[in-house]
């Protein structure tokens, strides 16, 4: 097998005119291949993957690697800070908010389908986010105008870029300490076959269906009735399919999801349980936000209270991505949701279990099973 190889690589045939011009000009300047930036892109940040794959091996990229990354885009830092990853990690909190910070990671350029734009692939420095030599990793597509999340892999020691192709993408392989372990694109997002999950578990107590939801082949709508009113959860008819989804109560919008509104990285809401008469609520919903074939089959819930002729309650989002399926119980006027986490694997860093608890419309976190 030929061996694999990192920076620095080949500049693809097409660009290598004008950067060759530019660097006799000016030294080896970033920003000859687009207009100036404000903090401009090191030339080191950047790989060609069409002038070396199939060539001379796979690109490749080290989490240890210590060249200086480009300028992380404010949409993607922005849906980091809400990473369950930053947010489970001691440091990841301050003053009631997120730590976050866009030097927590290193973001590389690189052309995952091979359309001439670069796209990005980020890996974590801080300690929240890295240890030894491994750290995790996010890929992210670039249409010129705004970012989306392709996958959230957890924790490898490199990735390597693949010659094969699903929709247009090249497949991604991450090395792990269990071993080598490949991600395909499906749909509209990269997914490891392996971690296809059901969602949650609706477990015991007087439910609902929560398959009682029709399809609207107008909009691609999910309707359904509820005691306060129809309920709606519907794409938001612009961007990419799967992009924004706006959730309605009886023509109220409730939720809107997506890079302009809530869970950027998970915008899809699915209903997974309903539960009858959860005083002070008639009716308790659970939603539990996706990705289409996002690694993580399943992503944040949240709760909603609904009383005949009251107003509807919201709960804050449980940040959850990774471990095994939710299972959810109603006792009484509480409903628990148990996160049983998941150990270090192959895909994953592992996650610690977590216990909640949603009560007259207030949810906390009770003491780890």
């Amino acid at each position: 097998m030929t061996a694999s190889r990192t920076w620095p690589l080949r500049l693809h045939p097409w660009r290598a005119a004008p950067v060759m011009a530019c660097v006799l000009a000016l030294g080896f300047a970033a920003g000859c291949e687009r207009p100036a930036a404000a903090d401009p892109q090191p030339a080191a940040a950047r790989i060609a993957p069409s002038d070396s794959v199939g060539l001379d091996g796979p690109v490749r990229i080290e989490a240890l690697d210590p060249r200086p990354g480009t300028q992380l885009p404010a949409d993607i830092a922005r849906a980091l800070s809400s990473d369950a990853r930053v947010l489970d990690c001691a440091e990841g909190m301050h003053a009631g908010g997120s730590a976050f910070a866009p030097d927590w990671v290193v973001a590389r350029r690189v052309d995952l389908d091979d359309d001439g734009r670069d796209d990005w692939v980020v890996h974590g420095r801080h300690r929240c986010l890295a240890a030894g030599d491994a750290a995790d990793w996010w890929l992210y597509a670039d249409d010129g105008t705004r970012r989306r999340l392709l996958l959230a892999a957890g924790r490898a020691r490199a990735m390597e870029l693949q010659a094969p192709r699903n929709g247009g993408f090249r497949d991604v392989v991450f090395q792990r300490d269990g071993g080598a372990v490949r991600a395909s694109y499906r749909g509209t997002a990269y997914v490891f076959p392996a971690l296809q999950r059901t969602g949650a578990t609706p477990g015991t107590g007087t439910t609902l269906d929560a398959g009682r939801a029709t399809a609207s082949p107008a909009n691609g709508a999910q309707v359904m009735q509820t005691v306060a009113g129809r309920l709606e959860i519907s794409p938001a008819g612009t961007g990419t399919h799967g992009d924004a989804h706006v959730v309605r109560l009886d023509g109220r919008e409730l939720l809107r999801t997506g890079a302009d509104g809530a869970f950027a990285d998970f915008p899809l809401p699915r209903l997974v349980a309903r539960y009858r008469a959860l005083a002070p609520f008639d009716e308790v919903l659970v939603f539990q936000q996706h990705m289409y074939g996002n690694a993580c089959s399943g992503g944040p819930l949240w709760m909603l209270g609904l009383r005949r002729g009251g107003a509807a309650v919201r709960s804050a989002p449980i940040d959850y991505c990774g471990g095994g399926d939710p299972v959810l119980q109603a006792d009484g006027a509480a409903l628990r949701v148990t996160l049983p986490g998941a150990p270090a694997s192959g895909v994953h860093a592992g996650q610690a279990p977590q216990r909640w608890e949603f009560r007259a419309g207030e949810l906390r976190r009770l003491d780890t099973p």
